[in-house]
């Protein structure tokens, strides 16, 4: 190991989608001054989109764009670290898209996740790297992935929608397991979507140390807010209507309720199953569940 690797060491926050993820990224942003006075150094989906040159072209050389590494570039990667002991790389993208463009979840959860981590862990000059991962209730992250699919596109109907993306099919169980067992993957914690605003001082502490809890403070407002059901009724009518419009004109009120796919019976055998997963990654002893 090299002395740059024993100066380092790094957090990878990998999502999921659609568990508070832009949440804690913003958190984390907000007080990146005060994190890199404690040496932890922060980067979000800013530092990686929009544009920006990818995490793997930022750390490899190669002959041509998309030729084989050739070598670890130390000077992109110190860029990032910028002198800090704990390097914070937070992008729900790093394992991949858990849709394809059908609107289907892809199958498993991100097919190509533990290989991405894997490559991802593996051209930077570090002896592996501690990954984070939220997961979230089937059937509630169905009603989110769904609203938050007609930001981009309305080409699928909820009764395909439903059709293709069978509640069985939000795996967290394979996807730990392969994770858990990725070249590069240290450790790995898991956390409830559900309980996020309980354990945001645990998630903090895992992923920045224990003198970041004072640093890092929840974020009051709400990311990306949840559709009425009269919005997604009207943003499936009418294709010309904003998300933004449909959610000003028809918000979530006592009167307007809440956007839901499921019924009562569907939400139970998604809590049933949801328990019974949980059951399973609790019974891997090398993954750390975060419990309020």
């Amino acid at each position: 190991m090299d002395r740059q690797a024993e100066q380092v060491t790094v957090a990878l926050h990998i999502g999921a989608h659609k568990t508070a993820t832009t949440h804690l990224q913003r958190s984390l942003l907000a007080a990146q001054d005060d994190l890199r006075d404690i040496g932890v150094q922060f980067h979000g989906p800013r530092s990686f989109r929009w544009g920006q040159p990818s995490l793997l072209q930022r750390f490899t050389i190669a002959d041509k764009p998309n030729g084989p590494v050739k070598a670890i570039d130390p000077q992109a990667f110190d860029g990032l670290r910028d002198g800090a002991g704990r390097l914070i790389l937070s992008e729900e993208n790093f394992p991949g898209t858990f849709m394809n463009d059908k609107g289907r979840l892809r199958r498993p959860l991100y097919p190509d996740g533990p290989r991405r981590i894997a490559e991802l862990v593996g051209r930077m000059p570090v002896d592996g790297a501690d990954v984070f991962l939220a997961i979230r209730q089937p059937t509630r992250l169905l009603n989110s992935a769904f609203s938050q699919r007609l930001h981009a596109k309305r080409d699928v109907t909820l009764e395909k929608f439903l059709k293709r993306n069978a509640i069985e099919l939000v795996d967290w169980v394979r996807l730990i397991d392969r994770l858990r067992r990725t070249p590069g993957v240290n450790s790995l914690t898991v956390w409830r979507y559900e309980d996020y605003a309980a354990l945001f001082p645990q998630i903090i502490t895992g992923l920045a140390g224990p003198d970041a809890v004072a640093r890092v403070k929840p974020l009051a407002e709400t990311m990306h807010g949840g559709l009425s059901e009269l919005a997604v009724t009207l943003l499936l009518a009418d294709d010309t209507i904003s998300v933004e419009d449909a959610m000003t004109s028809c918000p979530v009120d006592d009167t307007n309720p809440r956007f839901d796919a499921f019924d009562a019976d569907a939400h139970a055998l998604g809590d049933e199953f949801y328990a019974d997963q949980l059951s399973q990654i609790d019974a891997m002893r090398d993954v750390t569940r975060l419990r309020p």
